[in-house]
């Protein structure tokens, strides 16, 4: 399968290259970057607080693949632990 060859091929020398260019900055860690410093200094106050979740958190929501239909439901449900209540 030759474009598969050049699928993986391809995605290597991507990360490869975007791996060089991570090299070559003088701030590597978003922790460490004096812009995000600032931000939170100044207007977030700490990495959690509740502005900074409000702000800057996300949330899961599985979506199909085609507008409007639902997602699939999983293959089997999760198993009930002791402490839920029974199905109705």
């Amino acid at each position: 399968y030759p474009r598969k060859d050049l699928a993986f091929d391809y995605r290597r020398k991507r990360a490869e290259a975007l791996y060089r260019l991570d090299l070559s900055k003088k701030v590597r860690r978003a922790h460490e970057n004096p812009a995000v410093k600032k931000i939170y200094e100044e207007f977030l106050g700490h990495p959690l607080s509740e502005k900074a979740k409000k702000l800057l958190h996300t949330t899961y929501t599985p979506r199909g693949r085609v507008p409007g239909l639902r997602p699939r439901a999983a293959a089997t449900p999760p198993a009930a632990d002791a402490h839920s209540p029974a199905p109705s």
